[in-house]
C-alpha cells in the first residue's frame, strides 16, 4: 500500500507510520539530520528532476510577486509539469527504482514523503497513483482472487487501507461479497472497522 506525508507530519507526531512500514524521502535535496532521521531511505531518483523542479519555483515566485492567489497552481500549468514529471518517470533509471518501490509495496506499507503539506500541486501524488495504478493492474488479472486481508501483517488496518473515496470494489472470492481491489479489505471491514463506505462515497463498484 502507497501512502504520503510531508516532514512536518511526521515531525509532530500528525502521521505515524506502522514501524514494519518503508518510509523513503522523495525530495532532490540533501536532507536536514532531523529529516533524515524520520525517513528509512532518501531516493532522490523520484524527486522531479533539476531542471522542471528550477523551473517551477520560478514560475511560483514570479506568480507570488505578482499577486497570484494561488501561485503554485500557476507554475504547475505554466510548466506542464505532470506531463513533464510522468515523461521522466518512463526513463530507464527511474523505472527501475519505481518498479523497486512496487515490489517494496507488494509487502509492506510504503510512505513517500517530501516537504509539501499538501500534495495537490506536489509530485508525490503523481508517485502514488503511479504505484497505485501499478498494483491494481496486477491484482485485476484475477479479481476473484483479491489480496488477503492479512497481506501486510503488523499494520494498522487504517494504514494499509486506502483513503475513503479511493476504494474500487469488485466481487469477491465468496458468492455475494465485495472487496477493494486496491487494498484488498472486504467491505465489512471498510465499513464497520475503518467507517468507509464506498457505496455512499462515490468509488468505483465493478
Amino acid at each position: 500500500m502507497i501512502r504520503t506525508t510531508y516532514f512536518s507530519a511526521l515531525a509532530n507526531g500528525y502521521d505515524e507510520p506502522a514501524p514494519e512500514s518503508k518510509v523513503l524521502a522523495v525530495v532532490r535535496r540533501d536532507l536536514p539530520d532531523w529529516a533524515e532521521e524520520l525517513v528509512d531511505r532518501h531516493v532522490p531518483t523520484l524527486a522531479p528532476p533539476d531542471d522542471l523542479l528550477d523551473s517551477y519555483k520560478k514560475v511560483e515566485e514570479a506568480a507570488d510577486r505578482d499577486g497570484h492567489e494561488e501561485p503554485r497552481r500557476v507554475a504547475w500549468k505554466s510548466v506542464d509539469f505532470e506531463a513533464r514529471f510522468h515523461e521522466y518517470l518512463e526513463k530507464g533509471p527511474t523505472q527501475q527504482v519505481l518498479e523497486a518501490v512496487e515490489q517494496e509495496a507488494a509487502q509492506r506499507a510504503v510512505w513517500l514523503v517530501c516537504w509539501e503539506a499538501s500534495d495537490r500541486w506536489c509530485h508525490r501524488r503523481l508517485l502514488r497513483q503511479r504505484l497505485q495504478d501499478a498494483r491494481t493492474v496486477t491484482f485485476s488479472t484475477d479479481v476473484s482472487l483479491p489480496p488477503k486481508e492479512n497481506e501486510y501483517p503488523g499494520h494498522r488496518v487504517d494504514e494499509v487501507a486506502c483513503d475513503p473515496g479511493e476504494h474500487e470494489l469488485v466481487d469477491g472470492p465468496a458468492p455475494y461479497t465485495k472487496v477493494c481491489v486496491n487494498c484488498g479489505y472486504g467491505l465489512g471491514t471498510l465499513v464497520d472497522v475503518l467507517g468507509h463506505d464506498p457505496r455512499r462515497s462515490g468509488s468505483e463498484i465493478r
